[in-house]
């Protein structure tokens, strides 16, 4: 990863945890060239250092972006026929779902959007 990535990666990051609750999928839709393992890699980094310096919480929100990104990223295997239905903005789109019905506390819509 070059230096200017990683500076764009952290800006990311920092837009992210800035942001008003509900806002972090329109911001990943807007930086959807970033949006890759690499970038679930740099949150799980910076994580770490806002555990180091007190900021559980802020950490916690950011390893469960990270962890849900990374999962809808990871490659499907070689022989399902589906691996290159997906785009990135259909990704972004779930994981806008995903954070509104968490922080709305929703279980139905969390179930709807996992099905």
């Amino acid at each position: 990863m070059n230096e200017e990535r990683l500076a764009a990666y952290v800006n990311l990051i920092q837009l992210l945890i800035d942001c008003p609750n509900g806002e972090e999928g329109t911001i990943l839709q807007d930086h959807a060239e970033l949006v890759d393992l690499e970038l679930c890699l740099t949150m799980k980094m910076v994580a770490e250092t806002l555990t180091e310096n007190g900021q559980e919480q802020t950490a916690q929100w950011l390893l469960k972006i990270a962890e849900q990104l990374m999962m809808l990223l990871s490659s499907p295997s070689p022989d399902d026929e589906q691996s290159n239905q997906y785009s990135p903005q259909d990704y972004i789109t779930l994981i806008q779902g995903l954070l509104e019905a968490e922080y709305e506390d929703n279980i139905e819509q969390l179930n709807a959007l996992l099905a």
